[in-house]
């Protein structure tokens, strides 16, 4: 029946797709900019700031990345989740708009980017960031997967937490389209996060390959 095709199609798609998780000592600058081109999503759950009197930065374990350092860098990402503070702002540039670390990737060659507009909530954007990949293995559009995901935090939370502070901090941009399809299936692996802490860098990188069996979560 339907249940049954679902469930075998979810497991082939796990057996389909490789993932790779670096966490503290692992996730270092180095590292990340040698493996950034091989992978068809990338989610970086760091710290990160902009203002208008420094470079953008998003912190690995080791050292800083500047924006000038990614502008240098090249992807190949269907998606780019940046889940770090004030990931879209930047230095407005005359002639060449705001520098943030979202143009960054995109220079780098992404064709859509989730970045925050603010210093976005931990507990809240863990929560958001779960049930936006639930909706993409469903196969749904990017931005439809992310208000999905809003309003599920909605539905679940009330008084102050329904503040937009907590839900509203994170933006697509660019392409919104639904991830690409693997072999007979749309449902892609997605990732289940238990929660994400400030100063905890946490990077993520799903791997759209050859055929690798994965354990649980």
């Amino acid at each position: 029946g339907d249940h049954r095709d679902l469930h075998v199609r979810s497991r082939r798609q796990r057996q389909m797709c490789k993932r790779d998780r670096y966490t503290e000592e692992q996730a270092t600058k180095d590292l990340f900019l040698k493996e950034l081109s091989q992978y068809a999503i990338i989610h970086l759950a760091t710290h990160a700031d902009a203002t208008q009197e420094n470079d953008p930065w998003i912190s690995f374990e080791d050292e800083k990345l500047t924006l000038n350092e990614l502008n240098l860098s090249r992807n190949n990402a269907s998606l780019v989740m940046l889940s770090g503070c004030n990931t879209s702002i930047g230095k407005e540039e005359v002639g060449e708009g705001i520098m943030s670390l979202a143009r960054g990737f995109f220079y780098g060659g992404s064709q859509s980017v989730i970045a925050s507009l603010w210093s976005i909530d931990d507990t809240s954007t863990s929560s958001i960031t779960k049930d936006f990949y639930q909706n993409l293995s469903e196969g749904q559009t990017k931005a439809t997967a992310l208000s999905n995901a809003k309003r599920s935090y909605l539905n679940n939370h009330q008084l102050s937490e329904q503040s937009p502070f907590y839900w509203g901090g994170l933006v697509l941009l660019g392409a919104n389209d639904a991830l690409p399809a693997q072999s007979d299936s749309n449902l892609l692996y997605y990732l289940l996060f238990s929660g994400i802490l400030l100063f905890i860098l946490y990077l993520s990188l799903i791997h759209i390959s050859e055929p690798t069996r994965l354990g649980m979560i």
